[in-house]
């Protein structure tokens, strides 16, 4: 088993996704895990690069067989990691949702927890500039605050208020990547 998997993780809207974008076209020493969801693909994401988009039934199916490590619902659609993504030999990043934090932590203490914060009105902009519904923002804003009450779990806290670049040296720097 890889005890060099990095797992990030954060607020929606706190730059997480673009982070560990830049670092897997910067770093191909990494790889990244590709989660499973039955939520609607958003425009530029790609089915087995960003996630797995499968339907409901087959998430129960990988589910009651035993195929999943954690999952979560949220607005109705459910994220989960597969078993598989654990094998690799290449240190993965794993993008982990607020209830699969504490689960990896638990089981996987060997991990690298990166945590990506932003302030809250950062994030609000950040989530209707991009074209959220209001009650999705409400509901992230909610999720938002249980972050924070579980921010001490993660060995590193990656203030993202300001240029990505700044968010990815702090990440690179942290994990000796040069």
């Amino acid at each position: 088993m890889n005890t060099n998997h990095i797992l990030i993780s954060g607020p929606s809207a706190s730059g997480k996704t673009t982070l560990i974008r830049n670092l897997l076209k910067n770093y191909k020493s990494l790889s990244f895990s590709v989660s499973h969801t039955t939520r609607p693909r958003r425009e530029g994401e790609v089915d087995g690069k960003d996630y797995h988009f499968i339907t409901v039934d087959d998430f129960l199916s990988l589910i009651k067989n035993g195929k999943i490590l954690e999952y979560t619902i949220f607005n109705g659609n459910y994220y989960g990691t597969s078993f598989s993504e654990l094998s690799s030999k290449i240190p993965k990043i794993f993008d982990v949702e607020y209830e699969g934090v504490l689960h990896f932590k638990n089981n996987f203490p060997y991990f690298k927890f990166i945590f990506i914060d932003c302030d809250k009105e950062t994030i609000k902009g950040r989530l209707s500039n991009r074209g959220d519904k209001e009650k999705d923002i409400e509901a992230r804003l909610k999720l938002y605050d249980k972050f924070q009450e579980i921010k001490g779990e993660f060995d590193k806290i990656v203030m993202n208020n300001k240029s990505i670049e700044e968010g990815l040296k702090e990440i690179v720097e942290y994990l000796k990547l040069d």
